[in-house]
């Protein structure tokens, strides 16, 4: 640490002390009470308060991850997992509290760490999926106008496809049915699976995209994949 102090400006001086900033352990909280994950301010300092029932954390979240039906094995793998991941993020009591009461995926989504990245929306699996899907309608041979619009603005196709996967927050089995799809009647049925209001803003968002592929607006697709 001495060698740091000669970078310093003649005349400052060095410290050997580390000061804790507000919101970390055992420090002061932050002017609005708020500390850093996983910790809670009691009495005006950051503590670690006690864990939540992270078993019950896991049975809770394992349904949003595969749904209400899946195989025992299967799901008691997933709660073990999440268990695990509770335990390790150090999930308090409140938060816990929040994650168990949450009656929809977006009550949970709303929650402090909803430690799924599925409920935060994810980017990386959903563009994944994005550029699967498109591929598969890119290597047989579209079926109408449309459809052959579609392949023509793929790039633009697929920030629009990410964009609603990511903001609406896409059933996670949604979103691997689409990335393991092995044939474009495949794709339709998996997105014939999405909530009914995910797959009208869906719809709501490529009509859009392909009237402005109409008219003209929105450049020429420089950058789409398939150009």
């Amino acid at each position: 640490m001495r060698w740091l102090c000669l970078a310093f400006v003649l005349g400052a001086s060095c410290t050997y002390d580390l000061v804790p900033r507000p919101g970390e352990e055992r420090a002061m909280c932050r002017k609005d009470a708020t500390c850093d994950p996983g910790l809670e301010c009691w009495s005006d300092r950051c503590v670690r308060p006690p864990l939540a029932d992270c078993r019950a954390v896991g049975e809770r979240l394992a349904s949003v991850r595969l749904g209400n039906y899946a195989p025992r094995e299967e799901r008691e793998g997933v709660v073990r997992e999440l268990h695990a991941l509770c335990e390790r993020e150090h999930v308090g009591k409140k938060e816990g509290r929040c994650l168990l009461e949450a009656a929809t995926d977006d009550e949970l989504a709303a929650c402090p760490r909803p430690l799924l990245p599925e409920l935060a929306g994810d980017e990386a699996g959903c563009t994944r999926m994005a550029e699967h899907a498109l591929a598969l309608l890119r290597t047989e041979s579209p079926r109408d106008v449309e459809m052959a619009m579609i392949v023509g603005i793929a790039g633009r196709a697929q920030a629009v496809i990410v964009e609603q996967c990511v903001a609406r927050r896409w059933s996670p089995l949604a979103v691997r049915c689409l990335t393991e799809a092995k044939r474009l009647d495949d794709v339709e049925g998996c997105i014939d699976a999405l909530d009914h209001d995910d797959r009208r803003a869906l719809d709501r968002a490529m009509e859009d995209l392909l009237a402005s592929a109409r008219s003209g607006r929105g450049g020429g697709g420089g950058g789409d994949p398939w150009e």
